[in-house]
């Protein structure tokens, strides 16, 4: 509304505006070690809450006069938080005489059943239809297929997220145009095949009961985004029909907090920016020999071409030396935080990742510095905090705490030897240890060259800064991240207790 008043042609800018608001209701996860090659920017939308409660009402309206026919130009219909939809004469079925309505919105209303004059509308470009949970499933599928049916030739974009919708509408694979969808927060189980006759530009099918998505559901050639995060998914489709030899590449693809622990036979691999897959229990299937949940191989295998892989939370034990092997060409960030680790393979280094700039490993059981990681000639970041293992008697067994959990310890307390030796030294710039037990660190292996070096809650550290990088601190060249409690030496200008 505000665009209009601004004077914004809404239809010439009718995609754009709708990405934008996608982008508000979806954001990307952010990332301390990545940066999109395209930010998101926000030209149109402004990032305020779109929504209201579901079911809170903020205006009285309760019908639509069937004179509305006789406004020929009327070209958007905006009903949110309202009565509409108590009767079913609420919505008359001279709505569908207006040829030049092509931007709808029924938001958050009373429908009993799907309106009728909805299914009659063929000129609809834009159909928001978001929070309208009192229809049943069954009848909002069928009123759904009938008005895509309907207006199948025009209908770009679509918003049924909110509904309780059970089953994905058959019809859409009919809609040529469709390029935007948000099914998010429904109860859909399964979706279907396609033939791949649907090609959505963006997909989000976010907080569903999503168990199976059959390989040819849609043609992805121009995907940009899909998102199908927080469903019941047990395996990573076989989506991608080109795979890593495809010459289009997506922006982002989250399948992340499914129950993935493997992918499908079909896969062929995948080219996209950002893929993320943090909270599936992707270490559950491939074991080694000492029992050790590893980390899947497939990616590496097809080759695929990922710019940022996130695999934080799979309940990964070990990496395979070449796990990702395949991905070196173009790979630059990667994520593996919060799993099990306890070290990593020589070969993960510089001939497997050679382009990685990024790395992170904090909230693993590294009980000394992965060396591997600093033989990556080109890393710039590095998050090594938060290193915990649990603590195990002479039997392996774990100690337990009283309510039964078991108990951990901080288990990275030794500062590694000639660090400026390995090719990382020279291009790493942020390096975080904070939350481990790091003993000492001497004035000749401070790393001199990283300009954010967080060491806070090392609480038995003893460590001396160079006169050099105590001036650069003193200017802001330099950010160093400690406790007032730490005995950190040479540089008098830090609150730390011993300099009081």
């Amino acid at each position: 509304y505000e665009l209009q008043r601004q004077g914004v042609d809404l239809r010439a800018h009718r995609m754009e505006i709708a990405r934008e608001r996608l982008s508000l209701l979806h954001p990307d996860s952010p990332s301390n070690i990545f940066e999109p090659k395209k930010k998101a920017s926000f030209k149109y939308a402004k990032p305020k809450t779109y929504d209201v409660a579901q079911g809170t009402l903020t205006n009285r309206i309760t019908s639509i006069p069937a004179s509305i026919k006789n406004l020929k130009k009327l070209t958007y219909l905006y009903v949110a938080n309202g009565y509409v939809g108590l009767n079913d004469t609420d919505l008359p079925l001279e709505l569908a005489e207006l040829s030049e309505l092509t931007d709808v919105e029924f938001y958050n209303c009373r429908f009993k059943k799907f309106p009728e004059a909805l299914k009659k509308m063929s000129h609809v470009i834009s159909l928001n239809f978001g929070n309208n949970s009192t229809i049943e499933p069954q009848d909002l599928y069928d009123g759904l297929n009938e008005f895509i049916a309907s207006s199948e030739k025009e209908l770009q974009i679509l918003y049924v997220n909110s509904c309780g919708l059970k089953e994905f509408p058959s019809n859409l694979k009919t809609a040529e145009k469709i390029g935007l969808l948000d099914f998010s927060t429904n109860r859909i189980k399964e979706l279907p095949s396609t033939n791949r006759k649907l090609a959505p530009v963006q997909a989000f099918f976010d907080d569903n009961l999503i168990e199976k998505i059959a390989d040819d559901f849609c043609e992805t050639d121009d995907i940009e985004k899909l998102s199908v995060t927080n469903n019941l998914l047990k395996e990573f489709p076989g989506l991608f029909k080109d795979g890593s030899k495809s010459d289009y590449t997506a922006s982002s693809v989250d399948f992340s907090n499914n129950h993935i622990s493997k992918f499908a036979d079909t896969f062929k691999g995948i080219c996209v920016e950002t893929l993320t897959l943090s909270g599936n229990p992707l270490g559950q299937v491939k074991s080694n020999s000492k029992g050790k949940k590893m980390c899947p191989d497939e990616l590496g295998k097809t080759e695929s071409r990922i710019s940022y892989l996130v695999m934080s939370a799979c309940e990964i034990d070990s990496i395979s030396p070449d796990a990702f092997k395949g991905l070196g060409k173009i790979i630059e960030a990667l994520d593996l935080s919060s799993n099990n680790l306890e070290y990593l393979p020589r070969e993960l280094g510089l001939e497997t990742l050679p382009y990685v700039t990024g790395l992170n490993l904090a909230y693993n059981c590294f009980s000394s510095f992965p060396m591997p990681a600093f033989t990556l000639a080109m890393l710039n970041k590095l998050y090594l905090n938060d290193q915990n293992s649990v603590k195990k008697d002479k039997y392996g067994k774990p100690y337990e705490d009283k309510n039964g959990g078991n108990v951990t310890f901080r288990c990275l307390k030794k500062w590694p030897e000639a660090l400026d030796s390995y090719p990382a030294y020279a291009t790493l710039r942020l390096l975080d240890i904070s939350y481990n037990d790091i003993q000492s660190i001497d004035e000749n292996s401070y790393p001199t060259l990283v300009s954010s070096f967080n060491v806070s809650d090392n609480d038995n550290l003893e460590m001396h800064v160079p006169s050099d990088i105590c001036s650069k601190i003193a200017s802001g060249l330099v950010q160093l991240g400690f406790s007032s409690n730490q005995h950190i030496w040479g540089c008098p200008i830090l609150d730390v207790d011993i300099n009081k």
